[in-house]
Parts: structure tokens; C-alpha cells; sequence
């Protein structure tokens, strides 16, 4: 407010006065923000400089020549080795140490007993380029840096840096040399390839720096290299001298590039390469790690770089061709460089070095200037403050689940959609499509063609890539009814290159002829330069690595589970430029991971409890087998089979593809969705009396049900189906109604050897119209009694009203596109009996082993198709529809339902207790046998006689689908209630919930 003296106003201020007011009083706060952050950063910078000079004063001539050194240690040796360390260490005071090969468990261990030795603690560095695995075992191997250019995304690349930078600080590693910013512009070259980013100078630089900066966010050094550039060269300086003869221009434009941009941008060290460039230094035979116009002129001097610059590994045959490891060690040091890595002879060189600044030709002050950068180095990641390592634990650190979730992410987003030219990725329109796979050089059963199979029906196939021209030819016979063929191209060179890249002439002529014939896409798990063979084929995915990760990544980008949007990092031929790459988003379905903690599970948690509760039940008789899927969030944490068909230790073992009979399961996942979608398209109406679907109930004690009574168990209808009695309950009634052997009169199948009059689906409906009804309560309200004829009869409505048998409808209007292969009536005319778990040895009805048929009465009797049981599925098709409805009706770019078709359907009807919804059951009710206390109200699924649940919470986007054959041997079998086994099940998964 403005105050006057002069008068007894009080004038307000302007809106403009008020937000001039407020501006200065934040640039008030910012101004006294940043004088007490810089007041901080010369603190911090004061600190360091004391530490730095302190430990410089109390160093002899030696001991801090010593620190100009950096010597190869292993974890793998023997103890000769590690003393010799130590001896080393003692006697020369060395800077610091570089592991190569080992354990990091020993290596840790190692640094420890090393670090005790040293007055002045030992800077420890690695080459993990693609992380510890890369020298260590036991440890993670991240993709190499050409596989991360690929994803076109230095956000993660930096998560990547600061991942390995965590690891290797848990193990006491303090610099890594790390990452390459050579730019790959020479194919053949044969020791960076795919090391490097890639061929694009920019891409290169920008993913450099995220690298480096990754890593020293979390306070260990990062190094660019191989100054001035090692990417167009055609030779290895590991074994000779590489010469680039590019003028000063070029280089500049293109290998200098990344490295001026790193060095302008934070990387705190760089690492010189042994190569010849007389654009630079015309010395014969002088590698530019011992050229003074390239380290201090062109490194220091033009290029301003103050950081740590190490040589390359002294003992490589670029220097030791040419150069005594004396003679090396002294013109290193004399260049410019700061610390010699890998050095021979150290007791030489140090003497050495000391007869040169007694003889002027090393000064003093350089000596000072070059072990206090080392200091300031060592100060930087915290060895001022120095802290043994802790040993407990570190295998179980390094591998964090959060490690291997950033692994299998890095993975997935380097997939890469070359060509797309037959416009079938991604793939959506399944029901024209009829899938094969074929794996070239890679076993049956592998994690490619398993994935694949978890969208869409495929045929597989495998095949040797050095198979011969008939066994090609012959497997072409084999995909004749398919149209769509995904080939997987294994055993390519990963990271070698070769002029035919390990693929073979045969394996690539049965490409071309299949490509010829039918829609074909290739995906070649392997190096990106191997593309050229292929670059004219209309449909090519890069992988770049046949892992098993990778395996499991690529069907998930070709189904868009997952979005890709990455680009070829080098040209692999003509027709294949640097930066070719589709992008694709993700459609909303299912995704699968290994790493449970995706989705904020704790993986040990979740696998342990559930493996033992399952085990429990198998040992307990409860069942013989089962499969398990849980998924949250639209990701699949956990899809695991258990036990064997039978409890016969010989029997086959069960597998995710294999399915099982779902009996009441089927009320949910078949005849509910088909009502649902004709209550949507306005063909019913759940309030009107069923006589009007069905006439012939007209007159009958049915005629005033409405359909929401028989989705409630409302509608006083008893609970057992007929038929049992009436066509089996006397022996002569058998003889009436069957026979073992098929004819026109006898002519539907009950099992493979028994068959039933073709009237009995007829008969058995007129069964159901004749049963009686429950006594009304005193208001004309029934009951809540749970009955399988109220979805016998929802079946009848369905078929009336849509005039076509409810498979045929389900096939045609939800099964086929959404691909769900398992999920369906009558397996055994779409499958081997074989992949059918096996449900009770009937002593009674068919007196043999139920496997493939329904095992409910009154659904055979029906043909195997009814509207309370019927359909066999494996889990996953199971999830598929769950998660369709846990997305409002949205699956894969495509809606089967509107959202509010779903909340109808799902949402509690009635009083509190209710314990359905309009057609599903509530798992809150104690009596229900597979829920829990966890459960949130909304919770809704079914469960089935054979011992099968499916459960969706869909405020926690969580299923949890259950299938087993717990009436096999015998259906009286109720182990697995008394055991909880499902409920037990449902509780662990919520309670591995973090």
C-alpha cells in the first residue's frame, strides 16, 4: 500500500508496482542463492588445495614420480602376482593401479590389501567401456557403445554412465576408460567398430558427453578416447602402428571433433592412442602418445584441454615396435601426458625420470604441476577421505535389479526398424495374417520365437545356418500355409568383421527365395555392417546381438508393446544410410520383463514366496501342475510354469504355450464378453424378460428372468446342470444316449473313442428349460445361488440374437484380433493333444483320461461348447483379455469396448455385500476361496471347478491369472482349498509389493 503524509489516502499499488516488487525480491534471493553457492565452491575449492599441498609436501623426488605411474593388476592371478603388487607399491609409491581381468568380489578384496599398502591412496581405474562385465565376471555387460548410439537417446546413455560409475565405485574403482569418441567412418576398421557410437561425428560427441557425464555426476572420471581419434583407421595399434594421413582439416571436422566437444563440455581425463598422423608430427615411426606436437601443442595448447591426459597401454606393439619401454616411458612423459598407463620396468623409469630433472631436462615445477593434478583427481573422488571397501554383499549391489531393468531397457530401444516397406510393422491385423518364424542358427525353444508367441499364433521353426540347399528347400514346403514369415538371423559376427560376417551362402539364398514368396521379415541379430547383404529386402530389423535379452526385446518393438525410435548409427550400404530408422510408438499392450521391480515388485520376494507355496501344494497333492502369470501396470513380471503333467516323475513337463480347461472360467473370458459387446451394440437388453430373446420360454417358470438376474446368480435357478441323470444315470439310459465308435447317428464327440447322439444338445436344452426354480422370498426376490444354468442359458441368448454359435462369434469378433491362440473351445482341432494339460482319469462318465475334451458333463454334452465351461487357454492369452479390460476396452491401437461398457459390466451391483458384478465374481468376500485381505473392493475375476482363477485390481492395474489341474487324478480332490493355495498365491504377490 502507498501512504501519503499529506493526506489521510491510502493508494494501492499498481499491478506492475506489485510485480516489480516481487521480482526484485527473487532477484534478492537468487543473488544471495549464488553468493552462498560460490562462497561454498571456494570453500570446497580451499579444502581440496590444502589436501592437495599437504600430501605434495610430504612426498619425496621419487614418491611423487611414482604418482606419474598406473600399473596392470588382475584378480585372476595367484598369490606371486599379488605380492609382486604389493611390492611394487611399497617400494615406488605408484599413483594408482588399472584392473584387468577377474572377479569383483577378489578384485575388491585386492584393493583393500593394495590400498593399505600406499601412503597415498591409490587411484584405481578399469576399462568397462560396456560396463564391469567387460573385464570382470559375474557383472553386468551393457551394450556396447554402436548398440547405444542405435537407441538415439543420450538420456539414456547418461542413466547407463551413472550406473556403471555406481558399480564401479562399489568395487573402489575411481576413473573408467571410458567412452570412446573415435568416430567409426572406416567399416573395416578392425579395434574400434563397435566400441564406437557410431559414424556420426554430432551423435557421437552428444552421446560422449552424456556418457562422461553420467559417471562424473556420480564422482568417477571419466576418459575420452582414443586422441586424436582411432576410427578410420584400418589396423590395430595393439599390434602395429595405425597411420591416418587426413590433412589438418579434416581432422579437426571429424576425429577432433567429439573430443572438442567433450573437453569444452566436463570430462575430466582423456587417454592419447598410439597412432602415426603426420598431419601432426611427421617422426617416422613416432606414435602421437610420444609426440610432443600432439599432446602439449595440439591436446594442451590449441585445444585447452587442463584434465588428465593418460597414455594408451604402454606395452602395446603401436610403441614397443619402435621404442624401448625406457626410452617410451621417458618421451610419454616428456610429450605432456600426466600418468603412463601400463608401463614396463618401473624401477627404470623412475630412475629415469629423476636423472632427467637432475639434468633440467623435466623441470621441477612440471613434476609439481603434473602429480597435483593427480591429487586434485584423487581428491575429486573422495580419497581424501578414504574408507575400506565392504565386502558383504557386493555380488548382490552389482547386480541390482535396477541394473539389470536399465540392461534390458538399453536393449529394447536399440531395435531398430531399418525398412518397413511391406508397411506389416507394426503388426496389427491379425486376422489376415497366418504367422511362422524361423530361427537360423539358433537352437528350438529359444527366447525369439517363445516371445513371439505371447501375440500372436505362430508355427516355429529352426534350422542350422550351415545347413545344407535340401534342408533349406525343404523347410520352405513347411511354411507353404503361412504368409507371414518373421526370419531370426543368428550367429552373425556381433562385433568382428568379416567379409561374409558368418553368414552363410545357403542360409542367405533360402532368405531371398522366401522373400520372393511371401511377406518376409529379417531381423539380423548382429553386427549393423552385415545389413548390407540384405539392404534390398522390404522388411529389416537390426538387433545388433543375439542374446537373450535382445531375444525377448525385438518381438516386443515388432508388436508395439514397446516404442523404438532408434536409427541405424553407421551406413551399412547404399541403400542403408546412417540414421535409417522408423519410429514406432507403443500401443497399449502387454510387455514382459525379467525384472519385476519394473513395476515396483521385489523380485526375490515375489519368486521365492510363490515358488515355495506352489511347491508346497505339488508335494501336498494338490495338484500336479500349473502356470502362474502376474502382470501390473501393462507389464508382465512373472509367466512361469511348474510340474508335469502328471504326478508321474516321467510325465511331460508343463510349459507356458502348454493349456489347460478353464471350466467356470469360462462364464468370464467367452460368453460375458460376447454379451457385453451385444449390450454395447444395443441388441439386448439386460432388463427385459429372457422369453424375449427366447420364445420358447414363453410360458415356462423361466419367462420373467431378466438377463441381469442370470449375470447376478439371481434368478432362482438351481445349480447343477441336467443331463448326468437322464443320460447316464442307469446303464441302460448309456446305452441309449452313446456308443464307442462314431456314425451318422452317434456322431458327437465326447472324447476320442466315445461319441453321443447327435440330438443331445437339443435334449440337453430342453432339460434346462424343464428344471425347476428356487422358492421366492416374500418380496419375489430369489436367492443368491451360484448356478451354471444361468450362463447355459446367457449362451442361447448370445447364439439367437448374434445367429451364429457362440465360438464362431467369439473367433470372429474378439479372439482372432486380439490374437489370443490358446484361448478358445474344442483344443483338439486346433492343437496336438500333447501341448493339452491332461484334467481327471474319469472311472465313471468316459473311463479314461479327460486331455483335450471338456471335462464338465453338461458341456460335452453340448459339444464341447457351453456358456459355463468349454474353453481351454494357456495364462497368457488369459492376461491378454484381462488387460484389455483393465484398459477401458483399448487394446493394441484397437477398442473392443467403450470404457463405459466395462465400468457396467465390473462395478459391485447392489447392496454392499454383493459379491458379483454383472457377471464376474468379487474377491472381497471371505468365502471366496482365491482372494485375500490386500484386495482393493474393485477387484474383480472368476474361478474355476479344475482349479483355475483369473483376478484383475484395477486400481492397482494388477492381474493374477492361476491355472491348474488340481482334479487330476481325481476332480474330489480339494487339497488345494484346504491348502489356500490360490488365495496363498494372490496375498504373496501383493505382498511383494514394495
Amino acid at each position: 500500500m502507498r501512504h501519503f503524509s499529506n493526506a489521510t489516502q491510502i493508494v494501492p499499488l499498481t499491478e506492475a508496482e506489485q510485480a516489480k516488487i516481487r521480482q526484485q525480491r527473487l532477484d534478492s534471493l537468487e543473488k544471495i542463492r549464488k553468493e552462498a553457492e560460490l562462497k561454498k565452491q571456494l570453500l570446497a575449492k580451499k579444502l581440496a588445495q590444502n589436501w592437495v599441498d599437504s600430501v605434495y609436501m610430504n612426498l619425496s623426488t621419487e614418491q611423487r614420480i611414482g604418482q606419474l605411474f598406473m600399473l596392470a593388476a588382475y584378480s585372476n592371478k595367484d598369490e606371486t602376482h599379488y605380492k609382486e603388487i604389493e611390492r611394487l607399491i611399497e617400494s615406488y609409491q605408484i599413483g594408482g593401479l588399472i584392473f584387468f581381468q577377474g572377479a569383483p568380489y577378489k578384485q575388491a578384496e585386492l584393493t583393500n590389501r593394495y590400498q593399505a599398502k600406499s601412503p597415498v591412496p591409490l587411484l584405481i581405474a578399469i576399462d568397462a567401456e560396456w560396463g564391469l562385465g567387460m573385464r570382470l565376471d559375474s557383472t553386468i555387460s551393457y551394450p556396447r557403445q554402436m548398440i547405444l548410439g542405435a537407441m538415439n537417446d543420450p538420456n539414456l546413455v547418461y542413466e547407463m554412465g551413472k550406473e556403471v560409475a555406481r558399480q564401479c565405485k562399489r568395487i573402489g574403482i575411481h576413473v573408467n576408460f571410458a567412452p570412446v569418441v573415435d568416430v567409426n567412418s572406416n567399416p573395416k576398421n578392425p579395434v574400434i567398430g563397435t566400441r564406437s557410437f557410431g559414424e556420426n561425428k554430432e551423435k557421437v560427441a552428444a552421446n560422449g558427453i552424456a556418457y562422461a557425464k553420467g559417471m562424473q555426476h556420480q564422482s568417477v572420471i571419466a576418459c575420452a578416447k582414443h586422441f586424436p581419434g582411432h576410427g578410420d583407421t584400418d589396423s590395430d595399434s595393439h599390434y602395429t602402428l595405425p597411420q591416418l594421413s587426413h590433412d589438418k582439416k579434416r581432422l579437426s571436422e571429424v576425429e577432433l571433433y567429439p573430443f572438442k566437444r567433450l573437453f569444452a563440455d566436463s570430462v575430466m581425463s582423456v587417454m592419447v592412442a598410439h597412432l602415426q598422423i603426420p598431419a601432426y608430427d611427421k617422426t617416422p615411426n613416432l606414435p602421437t602418445t610420444l609426440s610432443y606436437p600432439v599432446v602439449t601443442s595440439l591436446l594442451r595448447d590449441t585445444l585447452g584441454f587442463q584434465g588428465l591426459a593418460f597414455t594408451d597401454a604402454m606395452n602395446m606393439k603401436g610403441i614397443t615396435n619402435h621404442f624401448s619401454a625406457d626410452e617410451a616411458n621417458l618421451k610419454a612423459l616428456l610429450a605432456g601426458n600426466d600418468i603412463l598407463l601400463h608401463p614396463a620396468n618401473i624401477s627404470k623409469a623412475i630412475q629415469g625420470i629423476a636423472g632427467f630433472l637432475k639434468e633440467g631436462k623435466f623441470s621441477e615445477a612440471e613434476l609439481e604441476k603434473r602429480v597435483k593434478k593427480i591429487l586434485h583427481a584423487k581428491y575429486f573422488v573422495g580419497l581424501h577421505q578414504y574408507k575400506p571397501l565392504e565386502l558383504v554383499g557386493i555380488d548382490k549391489d552389482l547386480n541390482s535389479p535396477q541394473a539389470k531393468l536399465l540392461n534390458e531397457t538399453l536393449h529394447q530401444k536399440a531395435v531398430t526398424i531399418v525398412r518397413n516397406e511391406c508397411e506389416l510393422l507394426p503388426f496389427k491385423n491379425y486376422d489376415s495374417l497366418q504367422f511362422a518364424s524361423i530361427a537360423i542358427g539358433e537352437k528350438s525353444g529359444n527366447a525369439f520365437q517363445k516371445m513371439l508367441s505371447n501375440y500372436a499364433p505362430f508355427q516355429h521353426f529352426t534350422i542350422g545356418k550351415g545347413e545344407s540347399e535340401a534342408e533349406f528347400n525343404a523347410l520352405l514346403k513347411k511354411v507353404e500355409k503361412q504368409n507371414t514369415v518373421v526370419i531370426g538371423l543368428f550367429g552373425v559376427n556381433e562385433h568382428k568383421i568379416s567379409a561374409g560376417f558368418g553368414i552363410t551362402a545357403q542360409a542367405e539364398k533360402f532368405i531371398r527365395k522366401l522373400s520372393d514368396e511371401k511377406q518376409v521379415i529379417l531381423v539380423v541379430f548382429g553386427n549393423a555392417y552385415s545389413l548390407e547383404k540384405f539392404e534390398d529386402l522390404p522388411c529389416l530389423v537390426a538387433a545388433y546381438l543375439g542374446n537373450e535379452t535382445m531375444q525377448k526385446a525385438v518381438p516386443q518393438v515388432l508388436f508395439n508393446a514397446i516404442s523404438t525410435k532408434a536409427q541405424l548409427p553407421v551406413s551399412a550400404g547404399k541403400h542403408l544410410p546412417e540414421g535409417l530408422g522408423i519410429k514406432m510408438a507403443a500401443l497399449g499392450k502387454l510387455r514382459y520383463t525379467d525384472i519385476a521391480e519394473a513395476v515396483g515388485f521385489d523380485s526375490q520376494k515375489l519368486h521365492q514366496n510363490i515358488d515355495k507355496i506352489v511347491a508346497q501344494a505339488i508335494q501336498a497333492g494338490a495338484m500336479p501342475s500349473c502356470q502362474l502369470l502376474v502382470a501390473k501396470a501393462g507389464t508382465v513380471v512373472l509367466q512361469k510354469s511348474y510340474g508335469r503333467f502328471t504326478y508321474d516323475s516321467l510325465s511331460q513337463k508343463v510349459e507356458n504355450e502348454h493349456l489347460y480347461d478353464l471350466a467356470s472360467v469360462t462364464k468370464v473370458t467367452a460368453t460375458l464378453p460376447a454379451l457385453m459387446q451385444l449390450y454395447e451394440n444395443q441388441a439386448i437388453d439386460v432388463d427385459l424378460p429372457i422369453s424375449a430373446y427366447l420364445p420358447e420360454l414363453a410360458g415356462t417358470n423361466k419367462a420373467d428372468i431378466t438377463i441381469r438376474k442370470l449375470l447376478l446368480h439371481k434368478a432362482g435357478l438351481v445349480a447343477g446342470m441336467p443331463g448326468w441323470y437322464e443320460t447316464f444315470g442307469k446303464a441302460e439310459r448309456r446305452a441309449i444316449f452313446y456308443q464307442n465308435c462314431q456314425d451318422e447317428a452317434y456322431c458327437l464327440p465326447i472324447t476320442e473313442d466315445l461319441y453321443g447322439k447327435s440330438q443331445l444338445p437339443d435334449s440337453l436344452w430342453h432339460w434346462v428349460i424343464r428344471t425347476p426354480r428356487l422358492q421366492q422370498r416374500r418380496d419375489g426376490s430369489y436367492p443368491y445361488r451360484y448356478s451354471d444354468l444361468s450362463f447355459f442359458i446367457l449362451q442361447k441368448i448370445v447364439e439367437r440374437v448374434s445367429g451364429e454359435p457362440l465360438q464362431q462369434y467369439l473367433d470372429r469378433n474378439l479372439y482372432r484380433a486380439l490374437a489370443l491362440p490358446t484361448l478358445g473351445y474344442e483344443p483338439l482341432f486346433r492343437f496336438e493333444r500333447e501341448q493339452i494339460v491332461p484334467t481327471e482319469k474319469d472311472p465313471l462318465f468316459r473311463k479314461q483320461t479327460v486331455q483335450g475334451t471338456v471335462h464338465d458333463y453338461a458341456a460335452a454334452l453340448n459339444g464341447g461348447v457351453a456358456g459355463h465351461a468349454g474353453v481351454f487357454s494357456a495364462a497368457n492369452d488369459l492376461a491378454i483379455l484381462m488387460q484389455m479390460f483393465i484398459q477401458g476396452g483399448f487394446y493394441g491401437g484397437r477398442r473392443y469396448f467403450q470404457p463405459e461398457t466395462i465400468t457396467f459390466f465390473t462395478e459391485k451391483e447392489g447392496m454392499p455385500y454383493s459379491r458379483r458384478t454383472l457377471g464376474f465374481e468379487l474377491a472381497i468376500h471371505e468365502r471366496v476361496a482365491s482372494a485375500n485381505r490386500y484386495l482393493s473392493p474393485q477387484t474383480f475375476g472368476h474361478r474355476g471347478f479344475t482349479g483355475t482363477c483369473v483376478w484383475v485390481d484395477p486400481t492397482k492395474e494388477l492381474i493374477y491369472v492361476f491355472l491348474s489341474n488340481r482334479s487330476y487324478p481325481n476332480a474330489r480332490n480339494k487339497i488345494i482349498n484346504k491348502l489356500a493355495t490360490r488365495s496363498r498365491l494372490h496375498e504373496a504377490i501383493y505382498e511383494a509389493l514394495n
